[in-house]
């Protein structure tokens, strides 16, 4: 039985004993319906779904603060926030792309430090999501934020202070502190 107590893979069902992994299966099920694509779509997902999709996340977080998949499906999501960057890259478009990015960026690590870190600062997944977001506003340059030196410095002393949170992934977090595990973003699909 899979992990809703249905028979295997029922993450398009729903009802009251849906966990959160389920919940996100739906989420990406119904994403590829709406927008006719699927993880690797050629395009974004457009910015008004992912800001409904981010509050469903969230919800989620709320819903079993140990499960992870939420965690994964957040990272895809903000994934696609940065890929409208990407897109709109040397277009007449960058600004207003920039400047979208600009505001999810800011809200997402608010909302992070305020239902998360404010309550278990040590949290590994909201600490690692908000190390990675400021890493994102520091590397793209983004307006708004603190200067992209101020900004390294912090997710520096995040990503040290993870080593000693998560021993585990030490070698992960030295790759980050030595600017190895920076992802860059492409247009899904494109890269």
């Amino acid at each position: 039985p899979g992990r809703d107590g249905g028979g295997g893979n029922n993450d398009s069902g729903g009802g009251a004993g849906m966990g959160a992994s389920s919940t996100a299966g739906m989420h990406r099920q119904f994403l590829g319906q709406a927008t006719g694509g699927s993880a690797s779509q050629r395009a974004p997902i457009p910015l008004d779904v992912l800001d409904a999709e981010y509050d469903v996340v969230h919800q989620a977080f709320a819903t079993d603060a140990s499960d992870q998949s939420p965690w994964f499906y957040y990272r895809w999501l903000v994934g696609n926030s940065l890929a409208h960057l990407e897109v709109a890259s040397g277009t007449p478009a960058e600004p207003d792309a920039r400047a979208a990015l600009t505001s999810v960026l800011a809200r997402e690590i608010s909302r992070l430090q305020e239902d998360h870190l404010e309550a278990a600062p040590d949290a590994r997944w909201p600490l690692l999501t908000v190390t990675r977001l400021r890493e994102a506003q520091a590397r793209l340059g983004l307006e708004g934020a603190a200067p992209p030196e101020v900004l390294m410095a912090s997710v520096k002393d995040a990503y040290a202070r993870l080593m000693l949170l998560d021993p585990m992934r030490k070698g992960y977090y030295q790759d980050a502190l030595d600017g190895k595990s920076f992802v860059g973003v492409h247009a899904l699909g494109t890269a």
